[in-house]
């Protein structure tokens, strides 16, 4: 699990706290398209285990992690 941090344009933010780390960038912005419709994402930083990790990182992840996920 992991905290996800969405910066939007106006420089307010929203924390999806223990987000599945098989998530992918797109299921992200689509959750936040319903959520907070309207809003222009600057950035999304994900959390997990108090570590940062990149946007490549995550997907490398989700990648790595879909054929045991399926």
């Amino acid at each position: 699990m992991a905290d996800i941090t969405v910066t939007f344009d106006d420089g307010s933010s929203h924390v999806y706290r223990n987000a599945p780390e098989t998530l992918t960038k797109d299921d992200v912005i689509s959750r936040v398209a319903k959520d907070f419709s309207g809003k222009q994402i600057t950035s999304l930083d994900r959390v997990a285990g108090g570590q940062k990790l990149s946007t490549e990182q995550v997907l490398t992840g989700a990648v790595t992690n879909f054929p045991s996920s399926v």
